[in-house]
């Protein structure tokens, strides 16, 4: 009984150890997305052309962060769930981003209950 119980214990121990790593590897993000549209709590607004802004997410877990004026930033990702991304900026700005799909659009909220939020249409995809 004590030799299947160590097996037993030893089995969940590997498994619990191997599923820390895992990744989610959502390919619906992978791509360049542009701002069309912010919700700012009142309600959706379309933006101007000056408030402008691109996300550029790849498949090696990089990407690139680029406003209308030409500053960008190369930032790193990290996946926490389906829903959640950490991004870390090259300027040292620590980005907490949940996301959704609506309609072939892209909903970013740094609020996990979206009362505000921005949304991006696909410029280019990568899958």
């Amino acid at each position: 009984m004590k030799k299947s119980y160590i097996y037993i214990m030893l089995g969940l121990l590997t498994l619990g150890l191997t599923a820390c790593g895992d990744r989610y590897f959502s390919e619906r993000y992978w791509g360049t997305w542009g701002l069309v549209a912010v919700n700012d709590g009142y309600g959706e607004h379309d933006i101007l052309t000056v408030d402008y802004e691109e996300y550029s997410f790849y498949d090696n877990w990089t990407g690139r962060y680029q406003s209308n004026s030409g500053v960008y930033t190369s930032f790193t990702y990290d996946e926490y769930s389906r829903d959640h991304l950490v991004l870390h900026h090259s300027d040292g700005l620590l980005e907490d981003v949940y996301y959704e799909f609506d309609d072939g659009y892209l909903l970013m909220s740094s609020d996990p209950s979206f009362y505000t939020y921005r949304v991006y249409s696909p410029v280019r995809l990568y899958y």
